[in-house]
């Protein structure tokens, strides 16, 4: 997948509440790293890489509803509303 969006990302994935209750249990994305035939694996669940000469940008970066920055990650380090 290719995209050469300028504010919006390429590939955009939403859950929307089925119900009246907070859908606290669900996920708008969900990676299942799974066994299969081994005892395990040493697979890696999210990996981000650059191709071309990286980004100046954070890696991921979380908005609450109000505006909140509530996680950004940073190469080298995690920072949250509270240490940011």
């Amino acid at each position: 997948m290719t995209g050469h969006e300028t504010s919006h990302g390429t590939l955009k994935i939403s859950h929307v509440n089925p119900g009246p209750n907070p859908a606290s249990d669900a996920n708008a994305l969900s990676i299942d790293l799974r066994a299969g035939k081994a005892g395990g694996t040493a697979a890696q669940g999210i990996f981000v890489k650059s191709t071309t000469g990286g980004t100046s940008g954070v890696i991921m970066h979380y908005v609450d509803p109000t505006g909140t920055d509530d996680l950004r990650l940073v190469t080298g380090r995690v920072d949250t509303a509270s240490s940011a």
